[in-house]
């Protein structure tokens, strides 16, 4: 009876261990992330196949030409999608030109954690995440305030089996942005002529923004709220307004998320902001 209920005890463990590498090997795990100076998922899962996978990375407000906002908060959408799966992990960094840490990962979504790779911080999953073909994982970045920042992802698809075979590691992306620079303000040298400083509050704006604005002299002014190409959204026609400190509430309301200019005009010569809006 000795030796069968020792090989009961043995059995037991070995199944409650085995259960717990189950576990264990679902989580995610810090460092693997095809950043520099850093491994993948392809350096332990391998032996499956697709027959059609992408990582891609996603953000909202969307980075326009590869450029982000300095201090923007982004929520980033990193989405690993394998035919033929439907069990999913990552594993993320952003870093800036030294590799280290660039801006600041912070409320992870759901299914989603954070740990540390060394000095590094990775946002990885909490297990993998169960969807047939593909899942999306989301995390919010504060962009930093200047420099190179470089979103580098790598990916899995597994079968579930508990080990590392018959999986399918996707080839690491990366996504290499730059702070945008400040806009040049369209005719500056003659606006200053009768404009002084413009700036808008709050920023981002969640539908109503507040302009401040100094004149140096009695002058007409329009405002316009324009896209990126330059297409006039909003237009607000102020007559004529004396020198001095004004203000002006402006309702976005119509306008989706995203980056606009702002335009203050003064005897047809403005001055531009950038206005960014988060609903």
């Amino acid at each position: 009876m000795k030796h069968k209920f020792s090989l009961l005890v043995t059995a037991l463990v070995l199944t409650i261990t085995g259960w717990s590498f189950i576990y264990i090997s679902s989580n995610g795990i810090a460092g693997y992330t095809g950043s520099p100076g850093e491994a993948n998922c392809s350096n332990c899962h391998n032996g499956g196949s697709s027959a059609s996978s992408a990582i891609t990375i996603g953000a909202t407000p969307s980075f326009s030409n590869n450029e982000y906002v300095p201090g923007t908060t982004y929520t980033i959408e990193i989405t690993i999608a394998a035919t033929g799966f439907g069990r999913f992990g990552f594993g993320c960094e952003i870093l800036n030109g030294s590799n280290g840490n660039a801006g600041v990962m912070q409320n992870a979504g759901a299914g989603v954690k954070f740990l540390n790779a060394g000095p590094r911080k990775n946002a990885v999953q909490t297990t993998t995440k169960i969807n047939p073909g593909s899942a999306v994982f989301t995390f919010e970045w504060v962009a930093p305030q200047s420099g190179p920042a470089t979103i580098y992802v790598s990916g899995n698809a597994v079968n579930g089996n508990g080990g590392t075979s018959g999986d399918f590691p996707l080839t690491p992306i990366s996504l290499a942005l730059q702070a945008q620079a400040p806009v040049d303000p369209v005719g500056i040298t003659e606006s200053q002529a009768l404009l002084g400083e413009m700036y808008v509050y709050p920023q981002p704006s969640n539908g109503i923004t507040q302009l401040n604005y100094a004149l140096k002299q009695n002058t007409r002014i329009e405002i316009s709220i324009c896209d990126l190409s330059g297409k006039e959204l909003k237009y607000f026609n102020e007559g004529i307004k004396e020198q001095g400190q004004h203000s002006k509430l402006l309702n976005l309301e119509g306008l989706s998320e995203g980056v606009y200019f702002l335009k203050l005009s003064g005897e047809g010569k403005p001055l531009s902001q950038k206005l960014i809006i988060l609903n």
